[in-house]
């Protein structure tokens, strides 16, 4: 819809039938596996798909029940670390295709059009050409192809050229993103909760709109005009501040907490060298923290900025112009 392929209308019709058809697959399974897509495809079982390819260590398999566990098995023997996934369904695998051709007879009653915006194809990992965009069978192939979302990512360029912006229940793929070192320099952010959240849609999409904002698309973003104008004071604010300062620690301890909380995790992974399934669990604990580390000093620097610690015309945003 947003790249002006399908109406809208034609695009709720579709997710409707893709859901529903999605009733009638047989029962399967999916799993999460840390490692390459050429060493999950060489361990699985013969009859199991790779339905995504998140990172290079992270990929997903999906099959039958039976095939999906006798892939776990072979894996975990095999010292990669497995996580099952939330689905008694084998999406994106060869389960799907008598769905996938219903799906492409509907599609072909609807009106295709060549995309008005870049669009990055999940399947290949590359630009959607207009020929892909007006074919029926490409859209239905999405339901059993995997899903490139690394090479995607990849493809999208510099980190410099664009905001990740999740739009979506959740923060899925948002996690996902922050796996890519290349996408840590512009955060991405999700504009709607996770399911069962009490956070309100709008607050979310706010949020979002303003962390857009934050990092230089304040040329994109349109204010409407029936927002309410807040009168301000007009002489400039008092502050005073009232942060907590750290207490002086021990000279052992004053170090970054966050470098000594590495160390810690890698002298455990050389201490657990003879066992690799242990020193693989704790690779991806590290690989978490760094994750929220990054988060964490964006949300400080967003306090400090907010404390005035840091002048409004210094922070670090692109120029997009």
């Amino acid at each position: 819809v947003v790249g002006g392929v399908l109406s809208f209308e034609d695009a709720i019709a579709v997710v409707v039938a893709s859901a529903a058809a999605a009733f009638d697959l047989p029962i399967g399974g999916m799993l999460t596996v840390l490692c390459s897509e050429s060493e999950a495809r060489a361990v699985a079982a013969d009859d199991v798909s790779v339905a995504a390819v998140h990172a290079d260590n992270i990929v997903v398999l999906s099959g039958t029940t039976d095939a999906v566990e006798a892939s776990r098995i072979r894996l975990e023997a095999a010292g990669v670390v497995t996580m099952p996934v939330a689905s008694d369904r084998a999406f994106h695998s060869a389960m799907v295709d008598p769905i996938a051709s219903k799906l492409e007879q509907q599609l072909s009653s609807f009106t295709l059009n060549a995309p008005q915006r870049r669009i990055v194809s999940s399947i290949s990992g590359d630009d959607l050409t207009p020929v892909q965009a007006k074919d029926p069978g490409y859209w239905a192939r999405i339901l059993s192809r995997p899903v490139r979302f690394a090479d995607a990512l990849r493809r999208l360029g510099s980190p410099e050229d664009y905001i990740l912006v999740e739009v979506g229940p959740g923060t899925g793929l948002t996690a996902l993103a922050l796996v890519h070192p290349e996408a840590r320099t512009t955060l991405p952010v999700a504009a709607l909760p996770s399911g069962g959240t009490d956070r309100l849609a709008l607050s979310e999409v706010q949020n979002a709109v303003a962390h857009c904002w934050l990092h230089g698309a304040s040329d994109q973003i349109s204010t409407a005009k029936s927002a309410p104008r807040v009168p301000l004071p007009t002489y400039c604010f008092e502050r005073e501040r009232h942060w907590l300062e750290p207490v002086g620690m021990p000279p052992e301890d004053q170090g970054s907490s966050s470098d000594s909380l590495r160390a810690a995790i890698s002298r455990m992974q050389a201490e657990a060298s003879d066992s690799p399934g242990l020193s693989q669990r704790l690779g991806v604990l590290k690989a978490l923290i760094e994750q929220q580390i990054v988060v964490m000093r964006s949300q400080l620097k967003a306090i400090e900025v907010a404390e005035g610690e840091i002048p409004f015309q210094e922070r670090d945003v692109p120029d997009r112009g």
